[in-house]
């Protein structure tokens, strides 16, 4: 009588740094980003102040009367900034610190232009960002946590090809896989930029807020 054989599964072995654990360290990263950004407007310092202020009337003045494609397009811009620079560092081979800064970077902006309009505006400025602000920049932070993961770890790839002297035909294939996902985050971007523009254009126009 013959034994049954039985299969036996190994469990593959891990990066040091899985790819969950990294999107869940660049999403805290962002986080952190929003929460300095709305501590530090709350603080009321006069000179960051007075730049976001600036900053934020022109946005509100601008957007006020313009046309959908216009508003996309601003919205893409700021995202397509952001995108380039996390593409071009996850190719560099010391590129993974300064991706690293990304999402707090972006972070950043959004919570101290959320600081300073809820500090001013108190609940109307609350509800001006709910409806206004947020929706675009939610949609937008999903792609840019994958989009700097996957440059983290094409930056590290790149380093450590550069210091075992991988193959380059492996490279290449890396570099057009990196490629692809990257453009992949940059539709995206363009669909948040869409709902950024349409949601400008439907509720912007129910705040008063000078």
């Amino acid at each position: 009588m013959k034994r049954k054989r039985s299969i036996i599964y190994t469990k593959p072995r891990s990066a040091p740094i899985s790819f969950q654990k990294e999107t869940l360290a660049f999403f805290i990263l962002l986080i952190l980003g929003i929460l300095i950004g709305v501590f530090t407007a709350k603080q009321g310092n006069s000179s960051v102040l007075t730049q976001v202020e600036s900053i934020f009337h022109s946005f509100y003045s601008a957007r006020e009367n313009q046309s959908i494609i216009i508003s996309v397009l601003n919205s893409l811009k700021v995202s397509a900034a952001f995108w380039v620079i996390n593409l071009l560092f996850g190719l560099c081979a010391i590129g993974m610190p300064f991706v690293a800064v990304i999402p707090t970077i972006r972070g950043l902006g959004i919570g101290l232009v959320t600081g300073y309009i809820y500090s001013i505006y108190g609940l109307k400025g609350i509800g001006y960002c709910l409806l206004v602000i947020f929706p675009g920049a939610l949609l937008s932070f999903v792609p840019l946590i994958y989009a700097v993961s996957d440059a983290f770890k094409m930056s590290l790839y790149t380093f450590s090809s550069v210091q075992n002297n991988n193959s380059q035909r492996r490279s290449i294939d890396k570099i057009k896989i990196y490629l692809v996902r990257q453009m992949f985050y940059l539709i995206l971007f363009i669909t948040a930029s869409f709902v950024d523009g349409i949601v400008n254009k439907v509720f912007a126009g129910l705040f008063t807020l000078f």
